[in-house]
């Protein structure tokens, strides 16, 4: 069963396509708050991807070695910023199972999303609340 398959034991390219409808509903969850630009639409989703894989890895990290000689968010930013993306993955990926994974991508979309909507409140819409959850239906019946 996949859900127990280690992460660690996945290609780069597994890992994205795993995480590819979740990318999908970010992205374009700011992309029905709509932004002046298409640049800084793209910087928003892509802070907050970042923002959940951060703290998605420092969730494990924090679980797995219990604090000990764990990069904190800060390094494993820089990592991601420095193109080191599948170093990082490595990283965050032992001992990881799929399960956990999801797990803590639910607890970690929760906070940060959360934290975007009290940014975008004002312009959400019942309009927009009603394609984020036709986009949120359409990419769970895609996966």
């Amino acid at each position: 069963m996949i859900n127990w398959v280690y992460m660690s034991e996945l290609s780069f390219s597994q890992y994205q396509e795993i995480m590819k409808p979740f990318i999908d509903l970010i992205y374009g969850i700011v992309n029905i708050i709509g932004y002046d630009n298409k640049e800084k639409e793209k910087e928003t989703a892509d802070i907050l991807v970042n923002q959940i894989f951060l703290s998605v890895m420092v969730m494990h990290l924090s679980q797995s070695s219990k604090g000990k000689m764990t990069p904190d968010s800060d390094e494993l930013n820089k990592m991601i910023k420095d193109g080191k993306s599948e170093e990082v993955l490595s990283i965050f990926a032992k001992g990881i199972t799929l399960d956990k994974l999801n797990k803590y991508l639910e607890e970690s979309a929760t906070m940060v999303m959360t934290n975007y909507y009290f940014e975008v409140k004002d312009q959400i819409t019942p309009e927009k609340t009603e394609s984020i959850k036709n986009l949120y239906q359409e990419i769970q019946e895609r996966s």
